[in-house]
């Protein structure tokens, strides 16, 4: 990464404050020294003793499942590396002592590959597995010598948190959830098809068919696409049918228009999707065959669904290459690269497999049936709409037809609870849910710190039309409106926090809750009939509000003030779900206190119990979650023209995915500060403390987000400092007020690659599309996000040339990052930022 020299010393920035290296000054290339070589071996310790013969003892046994070099580690492989790497006792159970949970691991020779620290044991596609699989009437308890069930995993992920200052990782063994597998059973021919459908390119792609009966599920580890050709299908809380049809014959190419993008990584619980009874079916006419691609029919007489799942191309695959480079990532593989099309055992293609049976390091999402009662009452219910008569079908019309006369009431849920109890997750199920009534659902979100769709820092109002079916990295979008805070957390200006919630509540209410603005907004009986397509209301959208996780102190405050003005119709109060724990508290007893009571007579509070502790929650923490929101943020690839003016505003998605280029080798996009050409309005550093004259320093190599709609111009001058020079044309225009969000608009967020003071330039790295970048001048506004490590590495380079340098640039010239070596020579990267505390 080129840094153009700046002049001056570096910044000095208040205790509030984390900032990067100064450009002009190259951070010092540590290395370990040698010169204790020679020094006498001095005795070891009773415990350094215990580790050393561990060490020896694992000498014997297959290289550690961290590694990722091996290409034919079987199933009994992986079971004998995570007892390795568990620390065992002769009884199985795990060493309590905490300083034991970890020990040096035998260095192993490579083969071009750094060794690298992964979550989960691997396990390969080429190994042997069993010929017969559980089924549903069958015990799912399987027994994988060395890997941890699931209920050790969820309960000792559950022990980890140990409060702030406390908290510990534990070594990341493999574990085996005995109910994540499929229930539907293929029979090539029979209920499972391999075709071949012709691209846009003229090439052939592989796809598969799967003819479900009712309740049989299917689970998927990958990225797809999925389409419904007949019946319906739910996953992830939406109901997904195909276009309504009277023909007696259905193909596949007819129900093209209904796919939908699936993503379902290892990192977060596979959803199933189950298999609807008929009485879901769009169409009063039943079609009783299907035609394939080469002319043959299939019966659909025994099925209540057909769906079609093929490979997806969108190449999010590479997020995990990015992480690898910085020793993060997962050993058993986030997605599923492999294809598999062609092999009789596997039914899989590129990108995505069928799991047909227990596998170590996946898990299957879950949902409490006091979820699916609460769900239920916001839509149809898939486990019980096979029990409904004739009766409760016409009731369902008759009040759908009642609605349609008197218009859609209002509809605002606001969704609470302390953290780790599920609120993401249900927000998620619950919006699915909603976009089967609605056309369209409105998410306000104002959880800083792990939002769903915008990188940490954001509070925003998005406008969904389509379900989410995937973790919340994989549809990061650009929302209708947003503001950035620069922070994960409210606590350091409350203030500003309510206010931009505030402006996104009056955004809802004047742009977003009455879409159709030709006609007047409280309309009834028969416009309000016309304003529906199918079975979906479009007259009025509802609103989802989802919170943070912080119920106690000011954030107790900040929740009842943000129930205040959002004036909720429902509230979803969320408690932890009781837990053992040590030392004879009961887990009712350590909860965290409850939010406090909303009192309006006409909201309506639902309280549910948290979701369980999962083994992934000691897998991925809440920085690594973050981690891969920024990777994926910043090589997503957003179209040009997102919303056609006869369009409704809705979120603008990405299309893809792009990791051909390293950040630090793609070409910046490059605007002028100087006053003549209008595209910088101002710079603010938010909490900040920083000379006029040591701006630069500050801003360097740092991640600012980039607003528009900025109110006045003359707001620039007035605040400027006096000594500042304000008079000239070049001057840097720095704001010392932030600009406040009722004037203002978030288009995303930006790196600042590097600064060129000579002409006055900077240069930007940003996955916001540059036609909007010259749009309108722009604000930039520096918090305390940094840039993850990945995304400062080449991940395209080999390990020779990582011990080198990055992009040719050697280590002790690479800005902002310092290098240690290790064993072997090899060389550890980390940030040579300061912690909070120390400036």
């Amino acid at each position: 990464m080129a840094t153009a020299p700046l002049q001056g010393k570096p910044a000095q920035l208040n205790k509030r404050t984390r900032t990067d290296s100064p450009p002009s000054v190259q951070p010092t290339t540590q290395l370990a020294s040698n010169s204790s070589m020679n020094s006498p071996t001095p005795p070891l310790s009773a415990v350094a003793a215990r580790k050393a013969a561990l060490a020896a003892q694992a000498k014997i046994i297959d290289p550690p499942i961290h590694s990722i070099d091996s290409d034919n580690d079987s199933d009994d492989d992986v079971v004998q590396q995570v007892l390795a790497d568990a620390l065992a006792d002769p009884q199985g159970q795990q060493d309590a002592a905490p300083a034991k949970l970890k020990r040096p691991r035998p260095a192993k020779p490579t083969k071009g590959k750094g060794a690298g620290r992964y979550f989960a044991g691997t396990a390969d596609e080429d190994s042997e597995r069993p010929s017969t699989r559980p089924t549903s009437g069958a015990s799912t308890e399987i027994e994988v010598e060395g890997a941890e069930s699931f209920e050790e995993a969820a309960r000792t992920a559950g022990k980890g948190k140990l409060g702030r200052g406390k908290r510990q990782r534990r070594e990341k063994s493999a574990f085996l959830d005995p109910v994540c597998f499929s229930s539907f059973a293929p029979s090539a021919g029979t209920n499972a098809f391999r075709v071949e459908l012709p691209s846009s390119e003229g090439e052939q792609r592989n796809a598969a068919v799967f003819c479900l009966m009712t309740a049989e599920t299917l689970i998927i580890h990958g990225s797809y696409r999925l389409t419904p050709i007949f019946g319906s299908t739910s996953i992830l809380g939406s109901i997904l049918t195909p276009p309504p049809s009277d023909a007696s014959s259905l193909s596949l190419s007819a129900a093209s228009a209904t796919a939908h993008r699936v993503f379902s990584p290892s990192s977060h619980p596979l959803p199933p999707l189950e298999a609807l009874p008929p009485s879901f079916a769009s169409s009063s006419t039943s079609p009783s065959t299907l035609s394939l691609p080469g002319g043959s029919l299939v019966s659909l007489t025994a099925f209540s669904s057909v769906v079609l799942v093929e490979e997806l191309g969108a190449e999010i695959e590479g997020v995990e290459t990015v992480l690898r480079s910085s020793g993060m990532g997962c050993g058993n593989a986030m997605w599923q690269v492999e294809d598999t099309f062609g092999r009789s055992e596997h039914w899989g293609g590129a990108g995505w497999r069928l799991i047909l049976e227990p596998t170590p390091s996946l898990t299957s999402l879950r949902p409490l049936e006091s979820w699916e009662s609460t769900l239920a009452s916001f839509g149809y219910r898939g486990r019980t709409a096979n029990a409904r008569s004739f009766d409760d079908e016409e009731e369902e019309e008759e009040e759908e037809e009642e609605e349609l006369a008197a218009g859609a009431e209002r509809l605002v849920l606001l969704v609470e609870g302390p953290k780790r109890v599920g609120k993401s997750t249900f927000t998620k199920l619950l919006l699915n849910r909603l976009l089967y009534r609605y056309e369209t659902v409105a998410y306000l979100d104002t959880d800083l710190g792990q939002p769903e769709f915008t990188t940490p820092g954001f509070v925003s109002l998005n406008v969904v039309r389509e379900p989410v079916l995937g973790p919340s990295f994989t549809h990061l979008s650009l929302p209708i409106s947003s503001h950035f805070l620069g922070t994960t957390s409210p606590a350091s200006d409350p203030s500003a926090y309510l206010a931009a919630i505030s402006s996104l509540l009056a955004t809802f209410s004047l742009d977003v809750e009455y879409p159709l603005t030709d006609e007047a907004p409280r309309r009834r009986g028969a416009a309000a009939a016309s304003s529906r397509t199918s079975s979906k209301i479009r007259d009025r959208v509802p609103l989802i509000i989802n919170t943070q996780g912080w119920v106690k102190g000011l954030g107790a405050d900040l929740l009842a003030k943000l129930k205040a003005e959002a004036r909720p119709t429902h509230v979803v109060s969320f408690e932890p779900a009781e837990e053992s724990t040590e030392g004879g508290w009961s887990g009712q007893e350590q909860m965290a206190p409850p939010p406090p009571e909303y009192q309006d007579p006409s909201c309506q509070v639902i309280r549910l119990v948290g979701a369980p502790s999962s083994p992934l929650d000691s897998k991925w923490s809440a920085a690594d979650l973050r981690t891969l929101s920024l990777i994926s943020y910043f090589h997503a690839v957003f179209p040009r023209d997102p919303t056609p003016s006869d369009v409704p505003r809705t979120n603008t998605f990405p299309t893809a995915w792009d990791f051909s280029t390293p950040l630090v080798s793609q070409t910046p996009f490059t605007v002028d500060w100087t006053a003549s050409r209008k595209q910088i309005k101002g710079v603010h550093l938010l909490d900040s403390d920083v000379p006029y004259e040591q701006v630069l320093y500050a801003l360097n190599g740092s991640v600012v987000a980039l607003l528009e709609e900025i109110e006045s111009i003359n707001q620039l001058e007035e605040a400027m400092p006096p000594s500042a020079p304000s008079a000239q044309a070049h001057a840097f225009p720095l704001l010392y007020l932030p600009p406040p969000p009722t004037s203002t608009r978030s288009l995303g967020l930006a790196l600042i690659r590097s600064i060129d003071p000579t002409t006055q330039t900077l240069h930007l790295l940003t996955p916001v599309h540059s036609s909007h970048l010259a749009a309108s001048p722009l604000t930039l506004v520096k918090g305390a996000i940094d840039l993850p490590l990945p995304l400062l590495l080449d991940f395209k380079a080999g390990e020779m040339e990582l011990n080198k340098g990055v992009c040719g640039t050697e280590w002790k010239d690479v800005p902002y990052l310092t290098v240690e070596e290790g064993e072997q020579g090899r060389k550890k990267v980390r940030r040579n930022l300061m912690r909070r505390g120390q400036n």
